[in-house]
């Protein structure tokens, strides 16, 4: 849909530039942790290894996030800066990726959710959670398109990825896990580590 919303070559690709860094961070750390969450028959063994996940993801991908957001025109320099991609381009594509960042703890943590609701022979639930989320990114993206061009996209992305998670966080306390909580205290410190860290 993103091409059709934006007819101009150039804001297309920096689009697909920031998703494709925000991408790749996310995939590098999802696959690290899904190699551990491997969820046991046992209720209390799932629970812990739940929680556990939930912490290392959570873990790796905020600080992620803060760096990437502190030296996000670093990268794009490094890793793409050539040609026609010039000086503005990279500033122009630092919109996106700012708006794509909440999206790599969000998509982690899907990830995670998702095992546990398939651990539990659950494949409905989550099934309509993501189309509900496709439904909510295609309407934002629409919505978000011709006000904030290449970033109403990026955000549309992001909103969705992270009601994705919180709502499969919601039901898997709801129907599995009451007692899983999220580590907030320790979220916010590491987060704002991270922060002055990317400073």
């Amino acid at each position: 849909i993103d091409p059709l919303l934006l007819l101009r070559g150039g804001i297309a690709r920096r689009v697909a530039i920031a998703d494709r860094l925000e991408a790749t961070a996310t995939g590098l750390l999802r696959r690290a942790r899904s190699q551990h969450q491997r969820p046991a028959d046992d209720g209390q063994a799932i629970q812990q290894t739940l929680d556990f996940s939930v912490r290392q993801v959570l873990f790796l991908t905020l600080p992620a996030t803060a760096l990437l957001c502190g030296a996000g025109d670093l990268v794009l320099c490094v890793l793409y800066k050539s040609g026609k991609f010039n000086d503005p381009a990279v500033f122009a594509t630092l919109k996106p990726l700012a708006c794509l960042l909440p999206a790599i703890p969000a998509y982690a943590l899907v990830k995670i959710f998702d095992t546990s609701f398939h651990a539990r022979k659950d494949t409905t639930t989550p099934m309509r959670i993501s189309l509900a989320c496709v439904a909510v990114n295609i309407l934002l993206g629409l919505s978000l398109a011709i006000p904030l061009r290449q970033s109403g996209l990026a955000l549309a992305t992001s909103v969705s990825a992270l009601l994705n998670a919180a709502l499969l966080f919601h039901y898997e306390r709801r129907q599995g896990h009451p007692e899983l909580r999220l580590p907030v205290r320790p979220m916010f410190e590491l987060f704002l580590a991270a922060i002055l860290a990317g400073l």
